[in-house]
C-alpha cells in the first residue's frame, strides 16, 4: 500500500514569504542540500522518501534513513535590547517528529510569550504557551496526540516574546 501525504503547496497565507527563505536537508553523510522556499512547488512523502516538488517539474528525494533533520530559515521581526535568544536560535526537536515536539530558547530577560502552532493554511491547531517567562532557558513541549487529529505533514511553531516574532516548521511523520 502507497502512503502519499503532499505537505505543503505554498500557500502560506498568514506566513511572510519573503526574502530568502529556504528548506535545508541535513542527511546522515553531513551533507546540507538547500532549497529556496520560491523554487519548491510542495513537499510529498511517498513510502519511506520525502520528495521537494520543484517549480520547473524536477524533484530531490531523499530516503527518509539518509536525512538527520530538517530545517526552515527561521523569521524574525526585532530583538529588542534584552530580550534575544542564544546564539543557536530558537531550537525545534526532534524534527521530523512523531510523538512530541521540544521547543526551546533562552530569554535573556523576563518576557510574555505566545506560542502556537498552526498548519499552513494559517490554522491554529494548539496553543503552547500564553503567559510570562522568566529570564533562562525555556523548553516547551508539544504531545502531538493532544492536538486532536493531527495528520502527516508540516506545520509552523510561531512564538512571539514581547515585539519579536520567531517561526520553525516542523514536519509530523507518523
Amino acid at each position: 500500500m502507497i502512503k502519499k501525504a503532499v505537505i505543503f503547496a505554498l500557500s502560506f497565507g498568514f506566513c511572510l514569504t519573503s526574502m530568502a527563505q529556504n528548506i535545508y536537508v541535513h542527511t546522515n553523510d553531513g551533507v546540507t542540500h538547500v532549497s529556496p522556499l520560491i523554487d519548491v512547488n510542495s513537499i510529498t512523502f511517498e513510502e519511506n522518501e520525502m520528495r521537494l516538488n520543484l517549480v520547473s517539474s524536477d524533484t530531490i528525494n531523499w530516503n527518509f534513513s539518509s536525512i538527520a533533520f530538517l530545517e526552515y530559515d527561521q523569521w524574525y521581526v526585532s530583538v529588542p535590547d534584552g530580550l534575544i535568544l542564544d546564539a543557536a536560535g530558537m531550537k525545534v526537536y526532534p524534527n521530523p517528529s512523531s510523538e512530541i515536539v521540544n521547543v526551546s530558547y533562552t530569554l535573556l530577560a523576563d518576557s510574555e510569550v505566545r506560542a502556537e502552532i498552526y498548519d499552513l493554511k494559517g490554522s491554529l491547531i494548539y496553543e503552547l504557551f500564553n503567559g510570562g517567562q522568566i529570564a533562562g532557558e525555556q523548553r516547551l513541549v508539544w504531545n502531538i496526540g493532544d492536538s486532536g487529529n493531527v495528520i502527516n505533514g508540516a506545520y509552523l511553531c510561531k512564538v512571539q516574546m514581547g515585539v519579536s516574532l520567531f517561526h520553525k516548521l516542523i514536519i509530523i511523520s507518523r
